[in-house]
């Protein structure tokens, strides 16, 4: 907990939505425990979250899934988005900032990104609005698992939370799997299909998570956002859901 100065969480669409948009009460709690770790531990937190697209869905709900509609619900849903965390956030006298990152953006963002944390907190969200509309839907640069991993990888992260509709990584018996920490830990998992909303699932958070473990000192979870004080319990030293310490191809330089 000492040296952890840096954390990222990444919230999934399934988790942050609810019937009429943005879940604003689980938003308000998200961002009582991220000031409660500013005040306490000077913690900065880095925010990925989905959800734009639902929420413009919900706006307008004549919108097909076609890449051009789904651009179209970013376009409604991005403000709504924004306006939950910027109110939850203003509630806990903390200043919210957004940056909306593609793949053309991962050099340039670092150090103004950087620069923010020291002030607030930076929400991030894939640009959806500019997909390559050729693109295949499964490699778009708004993967929000993906984006989140590669902004923990050059911003200095010790900690990935991912947070998603699930409790954690489930094995054959729908239990969580608290600990993956070897290859024999792989061979539990039952992964199912993704949710509706999402274009990730537990897969490619696994993968993400994966990617991340660069070193030692880094840990990735992956638990249920509804789960109660999840970032503070975890932030603070707590087994909550999935923890992943197992890279990908043994430590790497990203």
């Amino acid at each position: 907990m000492e040296r952890l100065k840096r954390i990222l969480v990444k919230v999934g669409t399934s988790a942050i939505k609810n019937g009429s948009g943005i879940d604003q009460e689980l938003v308000n709690d998200y961002a009582r425990q991220i000031a409660w770790l500013r005040r306490n531990y000077g913690i900065e937190t880095i925010i990925v979250s989905s959800g734009a697209i639902a929420s413009g869905r919900v706006l307008e709900p004549n919108l097909t899934r076609s890449i051009i509609d789904k651009q179209v619900a970013a376009m409604f849903g991005q403000p709504e988005l924004m306006t939950a965390w910027r109110r939850a956030f203003q509630r806990q006298d903390m200043i919210a900032g957004e940056a909306l990152l593609k793949d053309d953006d991962l050099e340039n963002f670092r150090y103004p990104l950087l620069r923010a944390l020291q002030f607030g907190v930076v929400v991030i969200n894939g640009n959806d609005v500019t997909y390559n509309q050729d693109a295949e839907e499964e490699i778009i640069s708004a993967d929000n698992d993906r984006l989140s991993r590669v902004v923990a990888n050059r911003c200095g992260v010790g900690l990935l939370i991912m947070l998603t509709e699930a409790e954690g990584i489930l094995d054959e018996d729908r239990k969580v799997i608290s600990n993956i920490a070897s290859y024999s830990d792989l061979h539990r998992i039952s992964f199912f299909e993704r949710t509706q909303e999402g274009i990730g699932g537990p897969g490619s958070k696994l993968l993400e998570a994966r990617k991340f473990i660069t070193d030692a000192t880094k840990i990735a979870y992956i638990a249920g956002a509804r789960m109660e004080n999840v970032i503070l319990r975890i932030a603070t030293g707590e087994r909550v859901g999935t923890r992943v310490t197992l890279p990908l191809q043994g430590f790497l330089n990203i």
